[in-house]
C-alpha cells in the first residue's frame, strides 16, 4: 500500500526557525555516528520487556541502509535516545490505547516494526519528515536524535507524529469514510509548505499540512485532538471562523464515529489518557485559552462593564495612565465650570457584542445623582484584540440620554471624551500587565491600551454578564 508521510513545513512555528532549517537542510551526515555497536543488551533487554513480549513489537535502532527510504540520506540513532524515545511511545501512545481499548486492540492493531532514525529524512520542498506509516504494520520515526525527555513541546510534537503516523496505520485497515474527503474537497492542495496556520485553519484545517491531502488530514485532526488537548483544539475552533470551525466540528465528528463505531475507541477518553501522560510524566501545561482572552469575552457579548474611579485604591497600587488621567481631569473640570456638575466616576457598559455605552456618573449643584450615557459601535478583531470606537447616531431616548444632550453637560464630553475614544486605535486586553495567572485579581480588571503607545491606557474592575 502507499506509503504516508507526515511532514513538517520550515515554516511552522512548532517545528523550528526557516534559518535553523535551511542550516539543517545543508547537514553533513558526518556529524551522526555511523552506526550502533552490536552489543547493547540493556537497551536490548528494556525493548523485548515492554514491547517485544506484550505486544510482539520489534524495535529497529541499529542502523540498515537498505531499510531507509530509496534516494534519502539518514543517520543513524544514538543509543542514548533509544530508550528515552520509546519510553515516550509507551507512556503517551501504547498505553493510553491499551487502556481504553484494551489490550486485544494492541495485539492486532499495533505496529509490528518501528524504525529509529536520528536525523530527519529530508526533502526538496523544504521540509523534513517525522514519521511514515506502512501497511500498517510499520512505522519510521525520525530526527530522534533532537528528542528531550526534559523539554515537554519536544515530547508533544514526537507524540503527535507518533498518533499521526498510527492514524495511517488504522486507514491502511479501515479506510477513511468517503464523507471526510468531501467536507474539504477542492481545497486539498500538495503545495502546502507556503501555507499559513491562520489561512488553512479558515478553511477548516488543524495545520498546513492537513491541507496537503484528506488522508493527511484525517491523521492531522486525531494527531492534534489527542496530543495537543482539548484547550488548544477549542482555540482552533475559536481562530477558524464560521466557515473553518463548521468544518472542523463536522470531521471530529466522523472521526469520532470511525474510532468508536470500528474499533470501539472514545476519541474524548482517548485525549483524556493522553493529556494525563504528557502532564504527569512531561510536564506538558496547556496554551492559554483565547475564548477567555478579554477580546474574545467582548465578541462572545460576556463583558458588562469596566467602571473607572481614578480616587479607587487599586490605582493606587497597580498605577494608572498619565495620558487618560489628564483627559478624565479635564473632563471633569469642564462639566463643573459649565454648570458646577460634580464627576463621581465613568463606566463603559456593554449591551452587545458591539455596542458599547459611554457612562458619566455626576452631581448637579444640588447634589442630586444623576447618569449621562453616549453609545458607540465596536469594531473588533478577536485574534489581534484592535478595536475602533466609532459614534452612534441616534442614540437613545431615556433620561441618561437626555442628561447626556444637557447643553451643559454635552460639551464637556465632545471637546475630550469622544476626541479621545473615535481618534484611536486600542487594543482590548486585561490591565494592568503586572496582574498576572497567579495572582488572585487575574482577570478581574481590563480596559484598552492605544495601539502602539501602550503607556496610555484605561482601565478599571470589569463585569461579566
Amino acid at each position: 500500500m502507499k506509503k504516508l508521510f507526515l511532514l513538517y513545513t520550515v515554516f511552522s512555528v512548532l517545528l523550528v526557525s526557516c534559518r535553523k532549517s535551511d542550516e539543517n537542510l545543508d547537514i553533513s551526515m558526518d556529524d551522526y555516528t555511523v552506526d550502533i555497536p552490536a552489543t547493547s543488551s540493556a537497551v536490548d533487554t528494556w525493548l523485548n520487556t515492554y514491547f517485544n513480549v506484550p505486544w510482539n513489537i520489534n524495535v529497529q535502532y541499529r542502523f540498515a541502509l537498505y531499510e531507509a527510504e530509496y534516494a534519502k540520506n539518514v543517520a543513524p540513532i544514538e543509543l542514548n535516545k533509544v530508550q528515552p524515545s520509546m519510553q515516550a511511545v509507551l507512556t503517551c501512545f501504547i498505553n493510553p490505547y491499551s487502556k481504553i481499548a484494551g489490550a486485544s486492540f494492541g495485539k492486532v492493531q499495533f505496529p509490528k516494526q518501528w524504525v529509529l532514525y536520528g536525523s530527519g529524512s529530508y526533502n526538496t520542498d523544504n521540509s523534513y519528515t517525522l514519521g511514515s506509516a506502512t501497511n500498517a504494520r510499520r512505522v519510521d520515526l525520525y530526527d530522534l536524535n533532537n528528542f528531550s525527555a526534559a523539554n515537554g513541546e519536544n515530547v508533544r510534537r514526537r507524540m503527535r507524529t507518533v498518533h499521526h503516523e498510527f492514524t495511517h496505520c488504522l486507514n491502511q485497515s479501515i479506510p477513511i469514510p468517503p464523507a471526510f474527503e468531501l467536507v474539504s474537497k477542492g481545497d486539498y492542495d500538495p503545495e502546502w509548505t507556503t501555507k499559513t496556520d491562520s489561512a488553512t485553519r479558515m478553511l477548516g484545517f488543524v495545520s498546513p499540512y492537513a491541507s496537503s491531502a484528506y488522508t493527511e488530514d484525517f491523521a492531522e485532526m486525531v494527531g492534534h485532538i489527542v496530543v495537543e488537548g482539548p484547550v488548544w483544539y477549542n482555540n482552533c475552533l475559536a481562530q477558524a471562523g464560521a466557515t473553518g470551525k463548521a468544518r472542523l466540528k463536522e470531521k471530529e465528528s466522523i472521526i469520532y464515529q470511525y474510532l468508536l463505531n470500528y474499533f470501539n475507541i472514545d476519541l474524548y477518553k482517548l485525549q483524556a489518557e493522553v493529556q494525563s501522560a504528557l502532564k504527569t510524566s512531561y510536564g506538558v501545561v496547556d496554551p492559554e485559552d483565547v475564548t477567555l482572552s478579554f477580546p474574545y469575552r467582548i465578541a462572545g457579548n460576556a463583558v458588562n462593564t469596566i467602571t473607572i474611579n481614578p480616587s479607587a485604591t487599586h490605582y493606587t497600587t497597580y498605577g494608572s495612565s498619565a495620558a487618560f488621567t489628564t483627559v478624565y481631569n479635564n473632563y471633569k473640570a469642564s462639566l463643573f465650570s459649565l454648570g458646577s456638575r460634580t464627576l463621581d466616576s465613568i463606566q463603559f457598559v456593554f449591551s452587545t457584542a458591539t455596542q458599547m455605552a459611554f457612562r458619566a456618573y455626576y452631581r448637579n449643584s444640588a447634589n442630586t445623582n444623576l447618569v449621562a450615557d453616549y453609545d458607540f459601535t465596536i469594531a473588533l478583531n478577536t485574534s489581534t484584540g484592535l478595536v475602533s470606537f466609532s459614534k452612534k447616531m441616534p442614540e437613545g431616548t431615556t433620561t441618561n440620554y437626555s442628561n447626556g444632550a444637557n447643553a451643559q453637560v454635552q460639551p464637556a464630553f465632545e471637546q475630550y471624551i469622544l476626541p479621545y475614544l473615535v481618534n484611536r486605535q486600542f487594543i482590548a486586553a486585561y490591565l494592568p500587565t503586572t496582574i498576572t495567572s497567579g495572582n488572585a485579581l487575574y482577570r478581574s480588571f481590563a480596559g484598552f491600551y492605544v495601539n502602539g503607545t501602550a503607556t496610555n491606557y484605561f482601565y478599571g474592575p470589569v463585569t461579566y454578564k
